[in-house]
């Protein structure tokens, strides 16, 4: 088990991208969902063989549009293809559930295909892109990695 900073090369996404391969699974419980994210992991999420994901119940904010610190890709007038992209890819490849409450913190586990490890995140690695390591974060906040290389 080690911790992820969330900064330079030592982040949630890049500890994520290379076990995202052709045929893994992913389970992921987040209290926030970003489409700038779904951008970001796009090409990825595409190749599972399945994805489970669980967030808060309606009315909860997910800052489905991104935070303060996604401007840059707002700019980029993605987000009606995204939202589309995203739809498509819901109804085909995942099994979507909302928890009765908001949830405290994300949590991630990737069962990986063949030649790929499996590993599990848990903490602030929500789907957002403070969660993830592609934006700075205002908040503190801890992630912990482990793997099967790791022996734990």
């Amino acid at each position: 088990m080690r911790i992820v900073t969330n900064t330079g090369d030592d982040r949630v996404v890049d500890a994520l991208r290379p076990r995202l391969g052709t045929g893994a699974s992913i389970s992921v419980a987040s209290p926030r969902f970003s489409l700038v994210t779904f951008g970001a992991l796009r090409k990825q999420l595409t190749n599972l063989a399945a994805c489970r994901l669980i967030l808060p119940a309606d009315g909860e904010d997910l800052q489905l549009f991104g935070s303060e610190h996604d401007r840059a890709a707002r700019n980029r007038l993605q987000l009606r293809w995204l939202a589309r992209s995203f739809t498509q890819w819901l109804a085909e490849n995942a099994d979507l559930r909302f928890a009765p409450k908001a949830l405290p913190q994300g949590m991630v586990v990737v069962n990986g295909s063949a030649g790929t490890s499996n590993c599990a995140l848990v903490g602030n690695c929500s789907l957002s892109s403070e969660g993830l390591g592609l934006s700075p974060s205002e908040s503190f906040g801890i992630t912990q990695f482990t793997d099967e290389e790791s022996g734990v």
